[in-house]
């Protein structure tokens, strides 16, 4: 009933389109168990649809979008598909569902925090006409390799990072959260955006949104000492693998490493670890606090002013 969205201009008239660019561990092709799909939805043209009930090409890929949403995330006896978050759309949750092309524009142009720079480290079209992506991808890049981080913004995401250690990890003794937690993935993850916002002007081969193909990058490019990008390297491949496992037993998104001394065994053999060993629970929280040591002490490394300029 409401037609085809048009754009409609002195020549003729086009069908207007809708993309969909992919964020966080989607964006990075880094998708594991559980995980939420990141999604911003972005359409090319204003205009308005052809049907019997007219409306405004927002209304109507707005009304597009919330019905996508609404059947990937139905809750049936099987399950759902997916888990859908946009919060990271422009102005989050105060700003519209869907954007237009020139809004998106103009927000990263103008408005856009340093967290969200960030976070376009990690942002990939996978959905839109040729035409519509090249143009996302145009802005994408310009907002997030246009121009070198300075130490004030070294000094934001230091800030930010250390909030969701405190206000989202809220780790005690004997129980850790692999993902927010001291030394974790984000200490990890925010490392390498970190160094892609700084170097990534002048260095194409950290312009990727795979962690670990940035890993790779960083150490070729000698931004960091060998022994620090092993360091990460290593540990972000353990702590990935500890999540999956993790999800995999539970069946639902989960990052907390605690449980009991029976848990923890079961765990440790189900990652691997010899099960002739008679506490191998004991030996896989060692190895846990000493990859998280060592990423924290890189993240410190990193984070300070040991990198140059």
């Amino acid at each position: 009933r409401f037609g085809r969205p048009l754009y409609r201009f002195e020549g003729g008239e086009v069908e207007a389109n809708l993309a969909v660019i992919a964020m966080g561990k989607m964006g990075g092709g880094e998708l594991n168990y559980h995980s939420d799909l990141d999604i911003i939805f972005v359409y090319d043209h204003q205009g308005m649809t052809d049907g019997d009930k007219r409306i405004t090409n927002h209304e109507y890929f707005a009304k597009l979008v919330q019905k996508i949403i609404s059947i990937l995330t139905l809750q049936t006896r099987e399950g759902y598909v997916y888990k859908i978050d946009t919060r990271l759309r422009p102005s989050g949750n105060a700003g519209p569902l869907v954007t237009s092309r020139e809004s998106f524009l103009e927000y990263h142009r103008k408005e856009a925090q340093i967290w969200e720079r960030q976070a376009l480290t990690r942002a990939r079209v996978v959905l839109g006409n040729e035409q519509l992506a090249a143009q996302l991808q145009e802005v994408i890049a310009l907002t997030v390799y246009g121009a070198s981080l300075d130490d004030e913004g070294r000094s934001e995401i230091h800030r930010l990072r250390m909030r969701m250690e405190h206000e989202l990890a809220r780790e005690s003794a004997g129980s850790y959260n692999i993902k927010t937690g001291r030394g974790g993935m984000v200490d990890v993850e925010f490392i390498v955006q970190y160094l892609q916002l700084r170097y990534g002007c002048h260095y194409p081969e950290l312009r990727t949104t795979s962690t670990v193909v940035a890993l790779k990058a960083i150490r070729a490019l000698e931004l960091v000492p060998d022994d620090v990008a092993e360091s990460l390297y290593s540990g972000y491949l353990f702590l990935r693998k500890l999540e999956n496992r993790l999800r995999i037993i539970h069946d639902y998104s989960v990052n907390d490493l605690s449980g009991s001394k029976n848990y923890m065994n079961k765990l440790a053999r189900r990652l691997g670890y010899d099960p002739t060993l008679k506490n191998p629970g004991a030996v896989l929280i060692s190895d846990y606090e000493e990859t998280t040591g060592r990423i924290r002490d890189c993240y410190d490394w990193v984070m300070g002013k040991n990198v140059q300029a």
